[in-house]
């Protein structure tokens, strides 16, 4: 007889396939259509490596406010996301994987 499966590992599996495709659905924007303050950190991490693209999470299954997320390959080769409020705010950034 299998042992069910613990309602946590369940919990953790169905977040972290909800993250994944979170990112699936976010708006792809042009940096002239966002925010002055977004325009900012973006120019800022620019001068570090090349912008791929920004998009916006508009959060609205979670009712909060939009937020951006550019990324960018940073000089040296290493891959981040970084979250970005409306008013210039660096919320996360988070390391990728390398494109294969």
């Amino acid at each position: 007889m299998k042992a069910p499966i613990a309602p946590q590992f369940a919990v953790i599996c169905a977040l972290a396939l909800s993250s994944v495709f979170a990112s699936a659905k976010d708006k792809v924007v042009k940096l002239s259509e966002c925010p002055e303050p977004v325009q900012a950190v973006v120019r800022h991490y620019q001068q570090q490596g090349t912008l791929e693209e920004i998009g916006m999470d508009e959060k609205k299954k979670a009712g909060g406010p939009a937020v951006y997320e550019a990324k960018f390959t940073i000089n040296g080769g290493k891959r981040y996301e970084i979250h970005i409020s409306p008013e210039g705010k660096v919320l996360q950034m988070e390391e990728k994987k390398p494109k294969s």
